[in-house]
């Protein structure tokens, strides 16, 4: 992940992060931005899964990454 977001500030690149928590997403945007200068994180949302619901996405959800246009997503789903 830290040699995509490199290549990302390099190239002026998107990147986003979908899943975890707000905490955990919180805390790895920030440390994110404060290690690579110009970071363009488009896109960061931790969806609130229910038990048994962990692989459903509205619609909306779909459509905010689409719309950040980012050219990498990393999803962090756990087990």
């Amino acid at each position: 992940m830290l040699a995509v977001c490199e290549r990302a500030v390099k190239n002026g690149e998107k990147v986003g992060f979908y899943g975890s928590t707000d905490t955990v997403l919180n805390a790895l945007v920030g440390n994110l931005r404060e290690r690579y200068e110009g970071i363009n994180i488009a896109h960061a949302y931790s969806p609130h899964f229910s038990e048994g619901d962990m692989l459903s996405s509205t619609q909306e959800e779909l459509q905010s990454i689409i719309d950040s246009q980012v050219d990498w997503l990393f999803i962090g789903l756990g087990c």
